[in-house]
């Protein structure tokens, strides 16, 4: 079974105010949520664990459950518990959420048993930016071993505080999907080229390929044209 692991700076680091009540802050539980479930879809992760220190790992934890009782019933939330610390310098609030997510939990481990890095295969990573600190410590030696999916703290502040913070979103986003495209096109100019020099009947070999596939009969059409090899493709 393959465990991603969580780790995240504390409240009073973050870049806004912490809290629910927020605009950058339910974007936050949002981009949580998305990076478990990108872990279950393209990682094949089944199995979550994290800390209960503080409410940066209870939303985690949460993220979780919701997703496990909503979307993936089979994945697992392993909570790792220091019980010294267990119900010391909680408020009522956080220390009911901390029980709640217990209750549901499918496995404890204590803290003493358990090294964050050497137990997971990948991390998911609330930072805030700052290369200081015991959670930027973590991340330098997290990042020797395993990937990191990182929930960047300040490109939520800047999404939904600053000036035109929607358009610079937009803009990133824009370019990332054109690097995409330019890179799919290189790929698939590639599988044409290796067709057309090896393939006794490169014409059928792509019939077949794109049977049923309309959105990428348009896209292999147009390249092979450009490579001058007509497939006989009705768009």
């Amino acid at each position: 079974m393959s465990i991603c692991g969580f780790i995240g700076n504390l409240p009073e680091e973050f870049p806004w105010e912490y809290g629910k009540e927020s605009p950058p802050h339910a974007e936050y539980l949002r981009q949580v949520r998305e990076a478990v479930a990108i872990a279950v879809e393209y990682s094949e992760i089944d199995e979550f664990c994290c800390r209960l220190s503080d409410n940066v790992d209870l939303d985690f934890a949460e993220a979780v459950l919701y997703l496990k009782e909503n979307k993936y019933p089979k994945i697992k939330l392993i909570c790792v518990v220091d019980s010294e610390r267990a119900n010391r310098d909680r408020n009522k609030q956080e220390l009911d959420r901390r029980n709640a997510i217990l209750e549901k939990a499918d496995e404890k481990r204590h803290l003493r048993d358990f090294s964050l890095v050497d137990t997971t295969e990948q991390l998911i990573a609330a930072w805030n930016g700052q290369k200081s600190g015991p959670t930027w410590e973590t991340l330098l030696v997290a990042m020797q071993k395993e990937p990191i999916y990182f929930i960047r703290l300040n490109d939520i502040k800047e999404d939904t505080d600053e000036p035109n913070g929607k358009l610079k979103r937009e803009l990133r986003e824009a370019e990332e999907s054109s690097k995409r495209s330019v890179f799919k096109r290189i790929a698939y100019t590639h599988v044409i080229k290796e067709l057309i020099a090896t393939h006794p009947d490169p014409v059928a070999a792509f019939e077949a390929a794109i049977k049923n596939n309309p959105a990428f009969a348009r896209e292999i059409t147009d390249l092979a044209e450009t490579l001058e090899l007509n497939l006989g493709v009705d768009r």
